[in-house]
C-alpha cells in the first residue's frame, strides 16, 4: 500500500512554500500517490489552481489549511494598561516598541499553534472558507489567526491534526504542562471526535522525537489514529536552497548570516515516497516502533479515503450561493416606472431604441437583458457616459429615458436584496467574503480577464477594473 502526502505547502504560504500546485501534484503522481493534501498557512486562495493540477494529473485533491490557532482571536495586542505599564521607565520610542513586543510574548499575546484543517465534503470546504475569512477579517494580528470556538462552531465536514512541532499539544510538551496537553487532547475529542488525528513527522531533531513519543503514548491512551507526514515545502530534495532564500527573504536576512531563520533537522521538507518515509523514522526516531510507522501511513490513505469534495465536480461550477429570484419580465419591469413616475412616464415601444421588436415590451424578454441592452444602447462602447449624455443620444424623450433609468435603479435594489439576503442565508456575512470567492472562482475558470485600466472610487481611491473575457 502506498501512502498520501497530506502536509504540503505551496508558493501560496507566502515566502516559505517553495513549489507551485503543479510542481506539487505532478511529484505526487511520479512517486505512485493516488491523492495530495494543500495545506497552506492561513490561506484558502490557491485551492482552484491545486484542483487543477489534480484534475490535469489524475489525482484525488484534498483541501486543507494549515491554520494559525490562538486563544482569543479578538485579542490583538495588549490593552492601553498593560501597554502603559510595559513602556514605564523605558526611554526612546525603538525601546518601548521592544519593550511591548517582550511583553507580548511574555503575556501570550502572540501566541499561536498550527493546526492542519482538512476537507471532508462540500460543508467542510465551506467552513474552510469561512474559518480563513474569520481568520483575516476577525482574528489578523500579525498572521490570519482563529481559535478553537471559531473552529467549532464551524467544524462541520472537518477532519483535524496536530501538525508540526509548531501545534499546540508539542507547544504544552515542550514547556513541560502535561496536564494542559491532555486537557487541550479532550477538547479537541470533543470537538472532532474520530475525525481527530495526532501527526508525526520523521525530522531529526530532538523535539520532533519527543513530540513523535508523545503523540504515540496519546495515541495509544486515547484512541485517536497517528497520521505520518513530512511537512513538505518544496517537491524535491535538491531545492532546499531556493527554501532558504525564501526564508531569508521572508526574516529580511541574508544567506550568510548564520543566525538567520532555518528550518531544523536538516534539508528534510521535501516530498517523500512511502520508503523514504519509512528509512527516515527507523534512522532518526528508533523509539517509534516499525509497527506505529506502518500504521501511521497507511492512515494517511484512510484520511485521504473520507475527504470527498464533490462541489468542484463538472465545468465551471460556480461556488456562490444559488440565489432563487423569482422572474422578472420588461412589462413587469416598466410598469415600476409607471408606478413610480407616472407623470414622467411615456409608453413607447422601446424607450431608446424606436426601432427594437415590440417583443421586448411585451414579457418575452427578462428584464435583465432588457436592462443591459438599454445601458449598451444609451451609452454606446463607453460605460461611463453620464445618464445626462446617453438621454442626449438616445431616440427618445429624456423623460421617458429617465423614467426607465429610475425604474432600473428600482428593480436593481430589489434584486440586489434579495441576493444579497441569499449570501447571508449561506454564510457569506460580508460582500467581501462572496466578491472574493466570486472573483477567484470566476477568473480560474476563465471568466474574469483584467482591462488594466483603474477609475476613481467615491472615497477617492483608485479601483481596477474587471471585464467579462468568456462568451
Amino acid at each position: 500500500m502506498n501512502m498520501v502526502s497530506l502536509h504540503n505547502h505551496t508558493d501560496f504560504s507566502l515566502l516559505d512554500g517553495a513549489q507551485r500546485c503543479a510542481d506539487l501534484v505532478r511529484r505526487c503522481k511520479e512517486l505512485g500517490h493516488t491523492a495530495v493534501a494543500q495545506t497552506d498557512h492561513g490561506t484558502m486562495r490557491g485551492f482552484l489552481k491545486f484542483h487543477k493540477a489534480c484534475q490535469e494529473h489524475g489525482l484525488k485533491p484534498i483541501f486543507g489549511i494549515e491554520a494559525y490557532v490562538c486563544n482569543d482571536r479578538h485579542q490583538r495586542g495588549l490593552t492601553p494598561e498593560q501597554v502603559q505599564d510595559a513602556v514605564a521607565n523605558v526611554p526612546g520610542k525603538k525601546d518601548q516598541r521592544e519593550a511591548v513586543k517582550e511583553a507580548e510574548e511574555r503575556l501570550g499575546v502572540r501566541q499561536r499553534f498550527h493546526t492542519c484543517l482538512f476537507a471532508k465534503n462540500d460543508e467542510g470546504l465551506r467552513n474552510l472558507f469561512k474559518l480563513s475569512s474569520i481568520g483575516w477579517q476577525e482574528g489578523f494580528y500579525y498572521r490570519p489567526r482563529i481559535d478553537l470556538d471559531a473552529i467549532a462552531k464551524h467544524r462541520e465536514g472537518l477532519i483535524l491534526s496536530t501538525a508540526c512541532v509548531g501545534g499546540v499539544l508539542a507547544h504544552h510538551l515542550q514547556k513541560g504542562h502535561f496536564d494542559e496537553m491532555c486537557a487541550t487532547l479532550d477538547k479537541l475529542g470533543a470537538i472532532f471526535g474520530e475525525d481527530l488525528f495526532l501527526e508525526i513527522m520523521p525530522h531529526d531533531f530532538p523535539l520532533q522525537r519527543e513530540v513523535n513519543e508523545a503523540m504515540v503514548m496519546l495515541a495509544a491512551q486515547w484512541g485517536a489514529p497517528l497520521v505520518a507526514t513530512n511537512d513538505a515545502h518544496y517537491a524535491l530534495a535538491e531545492h532546499w536552497k531556493l527554501h532558504e532564500i525564501l526564508l531569508a527573504v521572508q526574516t529580511n536576512a541574508v544567506l550568510s548570516d548564520e543566525k538567520r531563520f532555518k528550518f531544523v533537522g536538516g534539508h528534510d521538507y521535501y516530498l517523500k515516497s512511502r520508503e523514504e518515509m519509512e528509512g527516515s523514522f527507523a534512522n532518526y526516531h528508533p523509539a517509534v516502533s516499525p509497527a506505529c510507522v506502518k500504521e501511521a501511513l497507511d492512515n494517511t490513505n484512510l484520511l485521504a479515503e473520507r475527504c470527498n469534495v464533490t462541489m468542484l465536480s463538472g465545468p465551471r461550477q460556480s461556488l456562490l450561493p444559488q440565489v432563487e429570484i423569482a422572474p422578472y419580465h420588461v412589462e413587469e419591469f416598466l410598469s415600476w416606472a409607471l408606478e413610480a413616475y407616472p407623470e414622467q412616464y411615456q409608453a413607447e415601444p422601446c424607450p431608446l431604441d424606436a426601432e427594437a421588436p415590440s417583443a421586448a415590451v411585451e414579457g418575452d424578454v427578462d428584464v435583465g437583458v432588457a436592462a443591459l441592452e438599454t445601458v449598451r444602447r444609451a451609452r454606446g462602447d463607453d460605460p461611463y457616459t453620464s445618464i445626462e449624455a446617453a438621454i442626449k443620444a438616445s431616440k427618445a424623450s429624456a423623460e421617458a429615458v429617465e423614467a426607465v433609468a429610475k425604474a432600473m435603479l428600482d428593480g436593481a435594489a430589489r434584486i440586489d436584496e434579495e441576493i444579497w439576503q441569499a449570501c447571508r442565508d449561506a454564510g457569506y456575512e460580508t460582500s467581501f467574503d462572496t466578491i472574493r470567492h466570486g472573483r477567484l472562482a470566476l477568473s480560474e475558470a476563465g471568466y474574469l480577464g483584467e482591462t488594466g485600466a483603474t477609475r476613481e472610487t467615491s472615497s477617492g481611491s483608485r479601483s481596477r477594473e474587471w471585464k467579462w473575457s468568456g462568451e
